[in-house]
């Protein structure tokens, strides 16, 4: 969904934003492995800590999705200010960012593979805006986070000339 939304922008025009203040294609790609990024590396050390805390194996067997914090992230109606870290700087086009973001799913895979079968309810972070939640949630969080930004570049298009 992700890499059709990018590819429906032709590659020239994807560092155009559509207004001041607004970002270009390139700069949503680029936001979206900064967080990535920054979820990883705190998610392993939530794991980490968890692990040598002795956390539990898992045994709810309940659903692992909250549906109504997914719904949460993917209106678009709703504005949610990225934060300063998160804000793209600017130094990578949509290409290296999605190289980056690629790279960072694969560390997100890894440490999926690492904490199966431990209670992920019970392995918790802070989110800026939804409070703390635990990893199953991040991981929902991120797919979510990912499907928001796909609708946003196809606005871009749409803004920039591009019909998506």
């Amino acid at each position: 969904m992700l890499r059709r939304a990018i590819d429906s922008v032709p590659a020239k025009r994807r560092g155009i934003a559509p207004e001041a203040g607004r970002w270009s294609v390139d700069g949503v790609v680029e936001h979206l492995a900064i967080v990535e990024q920054r979820i990883v590396g705190t998610l392993r050390g939530k794991v980490d800590e968890a692990r040598a805390n002795g956390v539990a194996p898992e045994t709810d067997d309940s659903s692992v999705l909250d549906e109504a914090t997914l719904r949460r992230v993917l209106n678009r109606t709703v504005k949610i200010s990225a934060s300063e870290a998160a804000q793209p700087k600017g130094v990578m086009d949509a290409e290296s960012a999605w190289a980056a973001l690629q790279r960072s799913r694969e560390r997100l895979r890894d440490l999926l593979r690492d904490v199966d079968g431990l209670a992920g309810r019970e392995i918790l972070a802070p989110h800026p805006v939804l409070g703390p939640i635990d990893l199953y949630a991040w991981i929902g969080f991120v797919g979510a986070h990912e499907a928001r930004h796909a609708d946003q570049i196809r606005e871009i298009g749409a803004l920039v000339g591009v019909e998506a």
